[in-house]
């Protein structure tokens, strides 16, 4: 299998992504679906027994990149990065689109909790936030694994001026 390295320049953060290896069809598929389901430890699990061996840094990377210490200003582009690279390792496209207040504004806040206001906590330093979209659905460190329609994951980001998000599909 060729191996690829594909680069992104975002914001001035090098994000690079490699697959080294393709993975076996049925390794593939039994992956993912768990982590499609949220059961990203299942699938840790289910490649440790499949294959003898330890999960791969890209898999421990994608279950850490919904970590709850990550759900925070900062950390975006990293956990956008890490998820990014195990759906490719899966076989999957995913994009990383980076969101910004439509009126160049700098503040973005996000529910914790869907639909609880309380619960709102900024989630950029600088105006942007990086997301991963893949197959109709939004993935960061606030959606958890499973991610969230874009329908849903605009019901909970906001600016702070109440201007629209940008860079949504």
């Amino acid at each position: 299998m060729l191996c690829f390295l594909r680069t992104l320049l975002l914001s001035g953060v090098l994000l690079a992504t490699t697959t080294a290896q393709a993975l076996p069809d049925s390794l593939r598929a039994g992956l993912w679906t768990r982590i499609a389901s949220g059961n990203i430890a299942g699938a840790i699990q289910f490649y440790t027994a499949q294959t003898g061996k330890d999960a791969p840094d890209w898999l421990l990377n994608f279950q850490r990149a919904f970590d709850a210490g990550n759900r925070v200003a900062g950390p975006c582009f990293k956990v956008a990065d890490s998820v990014s690279k195990g759906f490719r390792e899966l076989g999957k496209k995913p994009d990383i689109l980076i969101l910004r207040p439509a009126d160049g504004s700098n503040l973005i806040g996000i529910e914790k909790a869907p639909g609880v206001a309380s619960s709102t906590i900024q989630a950029s330093l600088n105006g942007q936030h990086a997301v991963v979209f893949l197959e109709g659905r939004i993935y960061d460190a606030f959606t958890g694994p499973m991610g969230q329609s874009v329908a849903e994951y605009t019901q909970r980001i906001f600016t702070g001026t109440g201007a629209p998000i940008a860079g949504l599909p």
